[in-house]
């Protein structure tokens, strides 16, 4: 279950990825978002996978962007325009899109749910089933932002959960470790599942392309803003490369008017979405991050995949789980600029360490390949049923 599987970015292709490996494997899978904003999903789905939603926003689009518009659009009935300005009941500082309407939407639908496994992908779904759906479904939570980006609202939410919760995983062990402290006591289980790289790890990109790729929402977590200040100096010593910014978000003006401001025009691209991404990684020869902070970051283990040889700011927690550094990519101090602008000079000063890391990358994403990860989703799931038929 998530917010917005019909949207772009990491979570809906790891909730996707994991989901199309259950389907195939044979198990009944249902990926029920809370808002459809387009007619489908922007990754495959599998035949035998059951995609839902609880609100269609579609013919609200653009405007569902909006929050406000959306919430006074005259299309829906005058309770739910009500019911939507009413906060949510789920959590404090809940996520915008929570309000009176998705808690009842959310009570109908869990309501109504068959003995299972519901996975959930925030804390205010997790709150959502404990509270609403029948004791026999086995509930678990699995957090794709870091500890320390949830605000603490959210973690004492979190918290009062911890005796109803079955599982909570987390992408790394740092953060298993974490939420561990916060929760403790817990008869809550913990595991750590990383997400799975949803590209086949075949063959290299050809790391002969004189171009830095970048890609995420363009928000303040990304910092693409630091990313240009850091490729300004190779521009200008190195006039025939580019730096192509993938990604769409609120920061687009505020990036493009940056880039004009240091004569970056035509050096440094926003080149917006695509859905041909595996494509546009496999034209470039150095990927790089500079976010200030990330949970399990699926665009770098993409890039690792293809070969593409990451240099990455060491911000909590992502980066450092993948990269080991000087073996498959560069990570330098979070927020230095100039080191991550000196590091991105040298593996593309250096074709020999760019095709050395690539190939370390290329090692390291094999441990992340579906078939891995849907096994310890499998393994995940048979322990809670054990627990609930034989409890202690």
């Amino acid at each position: 279950m998530a917010v917005h599987a019909y949207a772009t970015g990491g979570v809906p292709r790891a909730v996707f990825s994991v989901a199309n490996e259950l389907a195939d494997r044979g198990h009944e899978v249902e990926v029920v978002s809370v808002v459809r904003t387009h007619v489908e999903p922007y990754v495959h789905v599998h035949p035998a996978l059951k995609v839902t939603y609880l609100e269609d926003r579609v013919n609200q689009n653009p405007a569902a962007r909006n929050l406000r518009r959306a919430r006074n659009n005259p299309q829906r009935t005058r309770l739910e325009r009500y019911l939507d300005r009413r906060p949510t009941q789920l959590a404090e500082d809940a996520y915008p899109v929570f309000s009176a309407l998705t808690d009842l939407q959310l009570a109908r639908k869990l309501g109504a749910h068959p003995p299972g496994i519901v996975v959930t992908t925030r804390p205010e779904l997790a709150a959502a089933v404990v509270r609403w759906a029948p004791r026999d479904v086995i509930a678990v939570n699995q957090e794709h932002l870091t500890f320390r980006a949830r605000p603490e609202p959210i973690r004492a939410a979190m918290y009062s959960l911890r005796d109803r919760l079955d599982a909570l995983v987390t992408l790394t062990d740092v953060d298993q470790d974490r939420w561990k402290r916060r929760m403790n006591p817990a008869t809550t289980q913990f595991a750590t599942i990383p997400n799975a790289t949803p590209f086949a790890v075949t063959e290299s990109a050809p790391l002969t392309s004189k171009i830095v790729i970048a890609a995420g929402r363009l928000t303040n977590q990304k910092a693409f803003d630091r990313l240009i200040d850091a490729f300004a100096p190779i521009a200008s010593a190195l006039p025939d490369w580019q730096l192509r910014i993938y990604g769409i978000g609120k920061k687009r003006q505020a990036l493009a008017n940056q880039i004009e401001r240091l004569g970056l025009v035509g050096r440094v691209r926003l080149m917006g979405f695509t859905d041909e991404f595996e494509a546009r990684l496999e034209e470039a020869s150095v990927y790089a991050m500079s976010s200030r902070y990330e949970g399990f970051p699926m665009v770098l283990l993409e890039a690792m995949s293809k070969g593409v040889p990451p240099v990455s700011v060491n911000c909590p927690e992502g980066p450092r789980q993948l990269i080991e550094d000087g073996i498959n990519g560069l990570l330098v101090g979070k927020g230095d600029v100039a080191a991550l602008s000196q590091a991105l000079k040298r593996v593309i000063d250096d074709p020999s360490l760019r095709r050395r890391l690539g190939e370390g990358a290329m090692k390291t994403a094999r441990s992340y390949t579906i078939d891995r990860i849907a096994d310890q989703w499998e393994a995940l799931f048979d322990d809670l049923v054990a627990r609930r038929e034989s409890p202690p």
